[in-house]
């Protein structure tokens, strides 16, 4: 992750490859990694796809252009997000914390690693209606709402299933409908992180969770 840091810029490289990110494909979306890699260089804050699309030399109403660009902006956002779940979870984040880092840092780090592999993650301002570099505040947005769109999904299939199943018996057996915690009423929140690693201090809502984490991580 820091840039005297090879052995962290190795493990993003592997992450990519095994992510199957293969960078920009074809002009239009090379035009604009070319022209936000500028836009963010220079500091600039706010801006819409149509000014990106047209800094770029593009046409915002070509809807080749367009789908080709917007794609390209959602995938490099996209992921930025997923090595920072995935990062969170490692011990080098914890090693960052400890060096006194805050979360904020270590999230504008991982931003500055991905710009090194030519990635530039921006987010939509629903309320500016415009475009701005990702920041912590954002990608905690974002994550809440795959949390949500997830829980939503995970219901719907749960209700298909069992509407399914009472009409096919078999169906029963061969296909369980599964469940969510629930308190009895509700679906129930993930309770407080009360397993602490001692090795780490990665914390865990599940014992089992803790058990897991130390024979991968602390097999010793």
């Amino acid at each position: 992750m820091p840039e005297d840091s090879d052995s962290r810029a190795h493990d993003l490289s592997g992450w990519l490859r095994r992510r199957g990110w293969r960078g920009p494909r074809g002009p239009v979306q090379r035009a604009i990694r070319d022209t936000l890699r500028d836009h963010l260089r220079r500091g600039r804050d706010g801006f819409t796809l149509r000014e990106v699309m047209e800094d770029a030399g593009l046409d915002y109403d070509n809807t080749s252009d367009y789908f080709a660009a917007h794609t390209f902006v959602a995938a490099m956002r996209k992921v930025t997000v997923d090595f920072s779940e995935w990062f969170w979870r490692e011990p080098e984040y914890r090693r960052y914390v400890d060096d006194g880092f805050t979360d904020k840092t270590v999230f504008k780090k991982v931003v500055e690693a991905m710009a090194s592999y030519d990635i530039y993650p921006i987010s939509y301002d629903r309320e500016e209606k415009k475009y701005r570099p990702l920041t912590l505040e954002t990608w905690a947005r974002i994550t809440k709402q795959r949390a949500i769109a997830i829980r939503t999904e995970f219901v719907r299939r749960a209700t298909e299933m069992t509407s399914m199943s009472r009409k096919f018996p078999l169906l029963r057996e061969l296909y369980p409908v599964p469940t969510l915690p629930t308190d009895g009423r509700f679906l129930a929140l993930p309770g407080a992180r009360r397993f602490r690693c001692e090795r780490c201090h990665m914390t865990f809502v599940d014992k089992s969770w803790l058990e897991a984490h130390e024979k991968r991580w602390h097999p010793e």
